[in-house]
């Protein structure tokens, strides 16, 4: 603070100290004030502990709760998550598109072994059913749909596949 009001500003008379040509007050405020495309924004961040709730309980309760009732208090109030909720909505549209070379690669190869268009659209309509049932399998045991829980749902697919022509 000494530093501040020793400091000299120069003028067209010449150099005054800063007190003599403006009010000086210390008071608190943000170290920085973080703006994008002009407007004041606050991140909001925080870690989950796995014993006590989700990152996506929290989410649904941020979006469903928490933010209709500050808007309603501050109606110029604007929401957008970001950071990891980004990242794992970017991840999957990614498996959302690999999912379908995937089911492109096994129509393909399906087709080749059983020199049949019709064939692999038989045998694609018994997939919804195991999909269905590992989705209310989830639903049923309150767990999230997480890209393991996927990546194990894409399996039970080949497993159904393979069920009518094994021996």
């Amino acid at each position: 603070m000494e530093g501040l009001e020793q400091m000299l500003v120069l003028t067209k008379g010449g150099e005054i100290p800063l007190q003599q040509a403006a009010r000086l007050e210390w008071s608190r405020s943000p170290t920085a004030i973080l703006r994008k495309d002009g407007r004041r924004i606050i991140n909001v961040t925080g870690d989950v502990g796995p014993r006590l709730t989700t990152a996506n309980a929290i989410s649904g309760y941020t979006q469903n709760t928490l933010i209709p009732g500050l808007q309603q208090k501050y109606p110029e109030l604007e929401y957008a998550s970001g950071g990891e909720q980004e990242n794992q909505r970017e991840s999957m549209r990614k498996i959302f598109k690999g999912l379908l070379l995937v089911f492109l690669a096994m129509y393909a190869l399906i087709a080749a072994v059983f020199r049949s268009y019709t064939q692999p659209l038989l045998i694609f309509v018994a997939n919804p059913y195991g999909r269905a049932g590992a989705v209310l399998g989830h639903l049923l045991l309150r767990y999230d749909l997480t890209i393991v829980s996927i990546l194990g749902i894409l399996a039970l697919s080949e497993v159904v596949i393979n069920a009518p022509f094994s021996d």
